[in-house]
């Protein structure tokens, strides 16, 4: 039903609302490879790819060897053109 289709998608926009934030935390505490790479996805899963670009080019600069740094950050970029 069409109320059940609410929930599910507030429930979704909530969970990644909430991974955001955990994200942003978890970041601010380790500046590890990881968060760039979780808090980027979330992002691109919310379909603000230009945030996502942000974030993963931030991490890039951190971790320049890191491939799949690179390659969401390549596919963000596409997603915005």
């Amino acid at each position: 039903s069409e109320e059940t289709h609410y929930g599910l998608c507030s429930g979704v926009l909530f969970s990644l609302l909430r991974a955001i934030s955990d994200f942003e935390k978890y970041l601010s505490l380790t500046q590890k490879e990881d968060g760039y790479l979780g808090l980027g996805d979330t992002y691109m899963a919310m379909g603000d790819y230009s945030k996502a670009q942000q974030i993963l080019a931030q991490g890039s600069s951190k971790y320049p060897s890191s491939v799949l740094m690179k390659k969401m950050m390549s596919q963000a970029y596409l997603k915005t053109k």
